[in-house]
């Protein structure tokens, strides 16, 4: 039976979670505080006692149910849970608890384990390529995070990658319309991190730092400070996610610039208590954005003017159980009120990366209809921009570029149109030119796949190998299911030396190109090598 999402069932399951506590025997609550703060370890001990003293208390085995799934392991949680739901027949939260525990097994089932020093990470056959890419991106985030927080996850992290929206929508409990509006790709819940494959997205997406957010996440829970507030907690998240490629933030793109400034001058901001019931929540894409550049921009001003022992000491106050009141005053020597006049005054103060047109990330589904111009470009200089198309693809490069400048005088800073300018130059041989058009689409849009791989390409053909894997290493970070990232970055890496990483990327490459006969050759005489 295929388990499909609906909000009946979601709202069920949550309610059997916030119902734990007011149904829960006395011998079984030690068991469930365990379990909020992810301590899978201890529920056991507790949930094995309980099902051995109490066999016939219908809460023991439904703890020991909620553990077994908590550690990911959903087959083995059904027989309890089933036992829980035999015994209390009369009892709705149960039945749906067990049928959302048989849908996520169901979902997990083709899900097969991969594993480094702290995590294993879970993914589907047709996503292998991204195991070793996952696992590299966590470790550095595993490093970099925990020294910064100050706490050190003592187990294996679960991370489960989501070969479609459907299975992900189920596991995660959010709606493919989530996804889409807030860009919630991925999530922190259930003692794991899951994500869906950026193979199921129109344009790829950056999943390795989607993956660090969550794992930030992940580390404030287990820390003990679960109660911290939502937006100081998708702060840190936002903040830190990019610092496992990056010895600085990265937080700050244009986009966010933009709505920054905006929010100043008119003073229309995303309040810290509408985020309280998490970003997915939220009304539209701008108010997602504008939310998630409030927070970790606050996040940024308390690093930078009180350091990072402060916000340690914040985490280990909430952790030890203050209220945001109290941890304020207590670490931060103000309250929330003046704490956000004075983050104010630290963003007029700031030098933002303003441009004209905003592009935000696009987090439409492979499986629709996606025109990259309708997405990206308005209407009236989308004409401009499909006759320079069909002028460049017939060679006439002065032709085409003189519509795209039409439609970029229309659009100043739109991304798209520089990037197709840039292709026209370097067709035409104004390297200059063409790389200038790159780099400043690539300034206003940071995440878009295509314009890192056009100027890889750019580079490659002029042979600066070393620039031109830059361009595809980033590429490969938003969308790795481009069989031709791959194929010349095993070329570039064999001409570095680095036989290795050659054999990587052309084994990837004959993955999503088996039809590929210069591939096979390379790989033949590599490992050929090799042996």
């Amino acid at each position: 039976m295929k388990y499909i999402l609906s909000r009946t069932v979601v709202l069920f399951f949550l309610g059997c979670l916030i119902s734990l506590h007011a149904h829960a025997s006395p011998v079984t609550k030690e068991g469930e505080a365990c379990l909020d703060r992810w301590d899978v370890k201890k529920a056991m001990e507790i949930a094995l006692k309980c099902v051995d003293k109490e066999w016939d208390n219908a809460e023991s085995f439904k703890l020991l149910g909620l553990v077994y799934f908590y550690s990911g392991d959903y087959e083995k949680a059904i027989s309890p849970l089933q036992k829980a739901c035999e015994m209390e027949r009369w009892n709705h939260y149960r039945k749906n608890l067990l049928d959302f525990v048989k849908g996520t097994a169901e979902a997990a089932s083709k899900l097969k384990p991969y594993e480094s020093e702290h995590f294993i990470v879970r993914l589907d056959e047709r996503d292998l390529i991204l195991k070793d890419y996952a696992l590299r991106a966590l470790e550095l985030g595993y490093a970099k995070i925990s020294n910064e927080l100050g706490f050190f996850v003592p187990d294996k992290i679960i991370v489960e990658i989501y070969p479609s929206t459907d299975d992900f929508n189920f596991a995660s409990t959010l709606t493919k319309e989530q996804l889409e509006v807030s860009g919630a790709i991925g999530i922190c819940k259930f003692n794991r991190i899951m994500i869906v494959s950026p193979r199921c997205l129109a344009f790829g997406y950056r999943w390795l730092d989607s993956l660090v957010h969550e794992f930030v996440h992940y580390v404030i829970v287990r820390s003990g400070a679960a109660s911290i507030p939502l937006w100081l907690n998708e702060g840190m998240a936002k903040y830190f996610e990019t610092t496992w490629r990056s010895e600085k933030s990265l937080y700050l793109v244009p986009a966010f610039g933009n709505f920054l400034s905006d929010a100043l001058k008119e003073n229309k901001w995303v309040s810290f208590e509408k985020m309280r019931y998490g970003m997915p929540n939220l009304e539209s894409q701008q108010e997602v954005a504008l939310a998630f550049a409030e927070v970790s921009s606050a996040v940024d001003y308390i690093i930078t003017s009180y350091g990072m022992d402060r916000l340690r000491a914040l985490i280990a106050s909430f952790a030890r159980g203050a209220d945001e009141k109290k941890a304020m005053k207590e670490i931060l020597g103000t309250d929330e009120k003046k704490l956000a006049k004075n983050w104010k005054k630290f963003i007029a103060g700031s030098k933002l990366d303003r441009v004209d047109r905003i592009v935000l990330d696009n987090f439409k589904l492979k499986s629709e209809e996606v025109d990259e111009l309708d997405q990206y470009v308005g209407m009236e200089a989308q004409g401009f921009v499909r006759l320079g198309d069909k002028f460049r693809r017939a060679g006439r490069n002065e032709i085409a570029l003189a519509e795209y400048e039409k439609a970029l005088n229309m659009e100043k800073s739109n991304p798209v149109i520089l990037n197709k300018m840039g292709k026209v130059l370097f067709s035409a041989g104004d390297f200059v030119k063409a790389e200038e058009n790159f780099k400043e689409a690539l300034r206003i849009s940071p995440n878009m796949a295509n314009i890192y791989t056009n100027l890889g390409d750019m580079y490659f053909n002029q042979a600066r190998f070393k620039e031109a894997l830059d361009q595809y290493v980033q590429s490969n970070e938003i969308n790795p299911f481009n069989p031709l990232i791959h194929k010349n970055m095993g070329v570039i890496y064999h001409s570095l030396g680095d036989r290795d990483n050659a054999l990587k990327e052309l084994r990837i490459t004959e993955i999503l190109s088996p039809g590929d006969v210069e591939v096979r050759s390379w790989l033949f005489n590599l490992e050929k090598r090799n042996n």
